[in-house]
């Protein structure tokens, strides 16, 4: 069956609808199927897919989130894990009260880096392959006057720089 809702061209069958133009809803699209997939884009650049208990997004380009408040993820699994290629190199989860950022690539390192006056610089890297050996770009600061350095179990002896 084929026709016109307003100037919008319909065309009907038992198993699917074609709309020409732009739909509009006023309230909820529900895909009932529990393999129902919902393409987005003239070559489905965009495909949001579920299985009944998996939800997933598929981009065929870059996927960006802009929102105007917050951002929250909020796994009960307690992990969000990180992948490149469909390999797993990274994941930040809850181990009992901690909260741990985990490098899953043998001997991958742990690299913080930031910006200093506008040139890219690594602060501090943690060398798996060396058991976590912490490597300072630079100086390391105990802020407090009563702070300690501490060397396995024995508090190491520094030179002040009289701040």
């Amino acid at each position: 069956m084929a026709g016109y809702i307003g100037t919008q061209a319909v065309s009907v069958n038992t198993t699917s609808a074609t709309i020409s133009d732009d739909l509009t809803v006023g309230d909820n699209v529900s895909l009932t199927s529990d393999s129902a997939v919902l393409n987005i884009g003239a070559g489905n650049d965009l495909k949001i897919t579920h299985d009944g208990t998996n939800g997933d997004f598929e981009s065929a380009g870059i996927l960006t989130f802009d929102v105007a408040g917050n951002i929250i993820l909020d796994a009960d699994g307690a992990e969000i894990i990180f992948k490149d290629g469909g390999v797993q190199f990274g994941e930040i989860y809850k181990s009992g009260n901690d909260l741990r950022l985990e490098s899953n690539v043998s001997d991958g390192n742990l690299v913080f880096s930031g910006n200093d006056g506008g040139t890219g610089v690594v602060a501090l890297t943690l060398d798996m392959s060396e058991a976590g050996t912490a490597i300072f770009n630079h100086d390391v600061v105990v802020a407090s006057a009563s702070g300690e350095l501490l060397v396995g179990k024995t508090v190491a002896t520094l030179a002040t720089n009289g701040a």
